[in-house]
């Protein structure tokens, strides 16, 4: 006799917890969404239950087609900042920086040729500034606002002389001055002065000497003989 085939054992079938059949469906659907925006609530979602089995299945399939980031591309090499470029941004001359340059070698960077360039524009401007108030007081003039009028010629000055400095690096402070001599007296002959001064020196012209007359002395003439008058000629003896 046979003996009787065992039946297999059967997995058990879940219980259906609403609680977790909500909150599982809602977060795969969001997921499914996500990747797929043609996804429809209700054909995962009917009589307040959630397809689960469904909703895993076609989450799957979405997680398949979706397109695989593209591999990043690999950082630009940054280059060395341009000092120059920096530094005409902030409004400094070519020439100034031209100057500097030479000044601070090869290789400066914007930091070091900024500081350059503050450097000799103030050095500068104390040189012109000296310069010119020697000028005025050997004019013998005194200017309204002096202390206004020559902070602007010197500035009116110092892109001229850093040009010129950038193309002939022999050229001074002193040489510049002597150059921008006419320039010079012409802007203070122009220049406001105060009551009392002119704008140029009247060259005084000496007078000549007084004559001293000295005080006339009296000459004394000579004693004469009693009689006989100074004015009369004594007349020779004549024979009777």
């Amino acid at each position: 006799a046979t003996k009787p085939a065992t039946p297999k054992p059967t997995a058990a079938k879940p219980v259906y917890n609403a609680g977790v059949n909500h909150t599982i469906g809602t977060s795969v659907f969001k997921e499914l969404k996500q990747l797929d925006s043609g996804a429809q609530k209700g054909n995962y979602f009917e009589n307040g239950k959630w397809d689960l089995d469904g909703l895993r299945e076609d989450l799957q399939l979405a997680r398949k087609r979706k397109p695989k980031p593209a591999p990043a591309k690999p950082l630009a090499k940054v280059g060395k900042p341009d000092p120059k470029a920096i530094l005409i941004a902030e409004k400094y001359s070519e020439s100034e920086i031209a100057v500097a340059s030479a000044a601070c070698g090869a290789g400066a960077d914007a930091t070091r040729l900024r500081r350059a360039i503050q450097l000799a524009r103030r050095k500068n401007t104390v040189i012109f500034s000296a310069k010119m108030r020697q000028a005025i007081l050997n004019a013998g003039v005194q200017l309204q606002g002096q202390e206004a009028w020559i902070p602007a010629r010197v500035k009116e000055m110092l892109p001229t002389f850093t040009k010129q400095v950038a193309r002939d690096a022999n050229i001074t402070t002193e040489k510049f001055w002597l150059m921008s001599k006419g320039w010079f007296d012409k802007k203070l002959k122009n220049a406001p002065k105060r009551a009392g001064t002119s704008s140029t020196t009247t060259a005084v012209t000496p007078k000549p000497p007084v004559a001293i007359r000295k005080p006339a002395v009296a000459i004394k003439k000579p004693d004469l003989p009693w009689g006989v008058s100074g004015k009369a000629t004594p007349k020779k003896n004549q024979r009777a």
